[in-house]
């Protein structure tokens, strides 16, 4: 069964229901519509995690981005120039399914590790050291040509 099969009955049923309760007053439609609307939400986030592991896309970054010394498996592009951007989507839109997989679980694995409380520490022992100092922990660049 696909995940339309359900979700369109799904829906159908809470506009006939919000339509019924509206006459009701709008106080009934709240108490209704509140955790329709979490079940609803919830479903559909469902149904998208499920689609990215199957499926992933491409991040396509700004060289300038913080990010991109992080996300080194990302396309890196430069934002003003159109054409290097325009190339950026096409290929990402043309990359190979195995590909595309090997490139999500590389950045997914350096922001599991690198996650904020990693961040937060790092950041906190480059504050404490004096200016010009060379012993400041820092990530890698990320890679010019990709």
């Amino acid at each position: 069964m696909s995940s339309s099969a359900i979700l369109e009955p799904m829906t159908v049923l809470i506009l006939v229901a919000l339509f019924a309760l509206q006459s009701r007053g709008t106080a009934r439609v709240a108490s209704f519509f509140g955790p329709v609307m979490t079940v609803w939400f919830v479903t559909i986030a469902a149904a998208g995690l499920t689609h990215i592991a199957d499926d992933p896309g491409v991040l396509i970054l700004s060289r300038f981005a913080g990010a991109a010394y992080e996300c080194t498996a990302a396309l890196l592009v430069n934002p003003y120039d159109s054409e290097g951007v325009g190339n950026a989507i096409n290929r990402a839109l043309s990359m190979p399914l195995d590909e595309r997989r090997q490139r999500h679980a590389a950045n997914y694995k350096m922001l599991v590790r690198n996650d904020l409380s990693h961040w937060s520490e790092r950041f906190l022992r480059m504050l404490e050291q004096p200016p010009g100092s060379t012993d400041v922990p820092t990530l890698p660049r990320a890679a010019a040509g990709r």
